[in-house]
């Protein structure tokens, strides 16, 4: 079955009959643009659309499906024509493959969207919340900020070393540990508790930046 004939032959069986495209498409209750495609090969009619265009052009189905009226078929290629319906049906079937692979394809292209717009929830509720952290090490260098009275620190947790901001808010567990700090004691061994915002430390990484962790308690630990 040469489906580029049976398009050829559906465009020469509308022009028999003196039909434009937009009139023989309105009999036929379709879009002139559907027709359009069943003539120049783009789709195929299915099983039912071909038996309707047999009817409506008055020609045969194997006709049609030869792609040409019968008395311009020789004989004996007729004779080696598979029977048009058995055709028709293994295209049908064909149709159908393409159909359930399409559903398929678009079933795993939604669920991978529907995962995605959950991942990018879960991500941004996370970014919203709080983070809590644990310090402790030495006390390496200080800068104070004297318009805010805050105090950056560098402390060295052994492998690596964070900056950390002391507020007038952090609660500091003793005088004597306020009295030490405010000296800017070298090496001061200290517990920090840092509670932050998520999306500030994420900003801060995004952007190339070092993450400074506010203190919300400080606290003495074994020299």
């Amino acid at each position: 079955m040469e489906m580029k004939k049976i398009c050829e032959f559906i465009r020469q069986l509308r022009k028999e009959r003196g039909l434009t495209q937009e009139e023989a498409a309105e009999q036929l209750f379709v879009s002139s643009k559907t027709l359009s495609r069943w003539e120049t090969g783009r789709t195929i009619p299915d099983l039912e659309t071909i038996l309707r265009l047999a009817d409506f052009y008055s020609v045969d189905v194997k006709e049609l499906l030869n792609g040409q009226h019968a008395a311009e078929t020789p004989e004996e290629e007729t004779l080696q024509k598979e029977p048009p319906l058995k055709l028709v049906a293994e295209y049908s079937k064909k149709k159908e493959k393409q159909a359930v692979r399409r559903a398929v394809f678009l079933f795993a292209a939604a669920a991978l969207l529907v995962i995605g717009v959950y991942i990018l929830i879960q991500h941004l509720q996370r970014l919203q919340g709080e983070e809590q952290q644990f310090f402790r090490g030495n006390i390496t260098w200080y800068t104070v900020e004297e318009a805010t009275n805050n105090t950056l620190i560098y402390l060295d947790c052994d492998t690596y070393n964070v900056r950390i901001l002391i507020t007038p808010d952090t609660i500091i567990s003793s005088e004597e540990l306020r009295e030490r700090l405010a000296s800017q004691e070298d090496h001061l061994p200290v517990s920090i508790v840092s509670i932050y915002q998520i999306r500030d430390a994420y900003n801060a990484t995004k952007h190339g930046g070092r993450f400074t962790y506010p203190a919300y308690s400080i606290d003495l630990w074994g020299e």
